[in-house]
């Protein structure tokens, strides 16, 4: 009789884990339909049933994380104990907007369990959106592709097409309020905007802009510490920073209109994280990147600290 539920058990198990992994291969295939360059009349259907896939997926084991890096479509990103993982994907409509999906899976240690939200991306719809705190049901879409985990929020790096002649990269903030509910956007900029709880770069369809976070090698000016001498001397310093190209209008008449706003000069900006915020850098004079470098150690990050 032993032996008989345990063929049936493995069995059961056999059949869920094939049935996942059909799931996550049909996915797969109307990911890239979703993308590829068939009118709106063919592709939304498709879309449609996509995220109802996707969604009944999620949702059947919230405990489990299904490993999506097959669904080409989807941008999946984890915090370094993989405690969260955001999932974002984009539709590209016909007329060249956008619009954004997602959802967010997190373990919430309170009740020991994990939740998940979907993500209601009202990027056109929300009024002075660098100022304001959002939810998963507000959300400012983008399609996040680095995440930086400090202390008790995550900072995320996204691309928003928002329409043809414009484009947009987004630096959000996420973390957690007292009850365990994710909130978007936190003040933790300085030398910036005062209420700025997001930054959005704005800049013109025609151009390409970087926005990193990566450790570099960068020159920066200090006071000489001699009282018979007055002025700076420059020092190299290997740092951790978000960057990104310096933005202005082609022309003065275009001031306020960011459909002409490009890079004009190799000028960066960025900002550095100290104690619990992030610095503006106004000019970032970057000598190289240091990308993968080893012996660092790995940063303070705790998404809900006061659980503990």
């Amino acid at each position: 009789m032993r032996n008989i539920f345990v063929l049936t058990l493995l069995l059961i198990l056999g059949l869920s884990v094939h049935s996942q992994d059909s799931t996550i291969y049909r996915l797969a295939r109307m990911g890239e339909e979703v993308l590829s360059r068939k009118p709106d009349s063919m592709r939304l259907p498709v879309h449609s049933e996509f995220k109802t896939r996707l969604d009944s997926l999620l949702r059947a084991q919230p405990d489990s994380l299904p490993a999506l890096d097959s669904i080409r479509n989807l941008s999946v990103l984890y915090t370094p104990d993989t405690s969260a993982r955001i999932i974002t994907w984009q539709y590209p409509f016909d007329n060249g907007a956008y619009k954004f999906y997602g959802y967010l899976q997190y373990f919430h240690p309170a009740d020991s369990s994990w939740k998940i939200k979907k993500l209601q991306d009202h990027h056109k719809e929300i009024e002075k959106p660098e100022n304001t705190t959002l939810n998963p049901r507000q959300w400012y879409g983008a399609l996040y592709y680095d995440l930086v985990a400090r202390d008790d929020f995550i900072t995320l790096l996204g691309w928003n097409g928002y329409h043809d002649q414009m484009n947009q990269k987004v630096i959000e903030i996420l973390h957690f309020d007292e009850e365990g509910t994710p909130v978007f956007g936190k003040k933790v900029f300085s030398n910036y905007n005062d209420s700025a709880r997001r930054v959005i770069l704005k800049y013109s369809n025609d151009v390409a802009i970087s926005l990193k976070y990566d450790r570099i090698l960068r020159e920066i000016k200090k006071p000489i510490e001699n009282r018979l001498m007055e002025g700076y001397h420059t020092e190299q310093v290997k740092q951790k920073l978000i960057f990104f190209n310096k933005l202005d209008p082609i022309q003065p008449m275009f001031e306020g209109d960011y459909r002409y706003y490009v890079p004009l000069s190799e000028k960066m900006q960025g900002f550095r994280f100290k104690n619990g915020r992030w610095f503006f850098v106004e000019n970032l004079v970057i000598l190289s990147e240091q990308t993968g470098e080893e012996g660092q150690a790995e940063p303070n990050f705790d998404l809900f600290p006061n659980s503990k």
